[in-house]
């Protein structure tokens, strides 16, 4: 494992937050799954923040896929949110992005703005194909 690579997470409402903070390879893969298989109870949902995320090996997003099918949670209970759960999704859970915030703080409805067209939250079930 990288030496700047953690976990944290909280319980909230029921549902279970996961943010994991660093570079991620194969050995943060492990870590995660090895947190998911030993802690998730079998409730609520798993909220994963991919915002502070670095650096995403391919490898480990791989390895952190095929390992989840192992650790018996259903997919549909997980959400990745942030553009980097695509890359770490396993087919069957849910990625979350939220809208670009602005300086203008038009979310997307001044007329010269760049972000015309992006202000709703996307969410996309995993499937591969």
């Amino acid at each position: 494992m990288r030496a700047n690579f953690q976990i944290e997470s909280r319980k909230s409402e029921g549902d279970w937050h996961i943010d994991p903070v660093g570079d991620f390879d194969g050995a943060s893969a492990l870590e995660l799954i090895h947190l998911l298989s030993n802690q998730y109870s079998g409730e609520g949902r798993i909220l994963i923040d991919t915002g502070k995320l670095g650096t995403l090996c391919p490898f480990g997003c791989r390895m952190f896929q095929c390992q989840f099918y192992q650790c018996r949670i259903p997919a549909d209970r997980i959400s990745f949110h942030g553009e980097k759960g695509y890359a770490l999704a396993p087919e069957g859970s849910r990625v979350v992005v939220e809208p670009e915030k602005h300086e203008c703080r038009c979310n997307g409805n001044c007329v010269n703005c760049p972000c015309a067209g992006k202000r709703n939250r996307k969410e996309t079930t995993v499937r591969n194909n």
